[in-house]
């Protein structure tokens, strides 16, 4: 698309720019409180706006191409705003249950039972431990732990041999429990 100065008549500025313009003037304000809200932070919120904004521009290019008449209201846009705010915490909470789901896997090892509290706290000593794996062993963990795939899934999804698949998942499982026992 190509930059509109602000100094051209009104008439000249094409009904696009004109239209997502005056909607971000009108609801950009009360969309980005409503995202700090929810989401309390205000970069995460800012990004979500921008987001929103850019589906808003990608439907007028797309009704526009298609020739169609155009509706969008408030409710369309604090609508885009709430899905992309659901799928945020979706992610947020998928990944806090694979930190659980992980932390349970190394009690399993070790034969003990816990408490949720306890559960919890070692959730978290995991969740730490896990994010300073390389990313080369990161990876294997996420794939056999969390998606449940064989290791032969992984050697293909890879393309690596499954010797090094089994490899780095021993090697994975050695430093997050050296890591673990730091903490007791």
């Amino acid at each position: 698309m190509k930059e509109i100065e602000d100094d051209l008549p009104a008439e000249e500025i094409p009904p696009l720019v004109d239209l997502a313009s005056s909607l971000y003037q009108l609801h950009a304000a009360g969309l980005r409180a409503y995202l700090i809200k929810n989401l309390r932070d205000s970069s995460l919120a800012d990004d979500i706006l921008q987001q929103t904004f850019s589906k808003l521009q990608e439907q007028i290019k797309r009704k526009e191409a298609e020739d169609q008449e155009l509706t969008i209201s408030a409710g369309w846009l604090y609508r885009v705003a709430f899905n992309e705010v659901a799928r945020i915490k979706r992610n947020e909470t998928r990944q806090k249950n694979h930190y659980t789901g992980l932390a349970s896997f190394f009690s399993q090892l070790r034969g003990e039972q816990n408490d949720h509290l306890i559960q919890a706290e070692e959730a978290e000593r995991v969740r730490k431990a896990f994010e300073r794996l390389p990313d080369s062993l990161k990876v294997i963990v996420e794939l056999r732990i969390f998606e449940e795939m064989k290791f032969a899934e992984i050697a293909q999804v890879l393309q690596i041999p499954i010797g090094t698949v089994l490899t780095r998942m021993t090697r994975a499982l050695k430093v997050l429990r050296q890591a673990l026992q730091q903490f007791e």
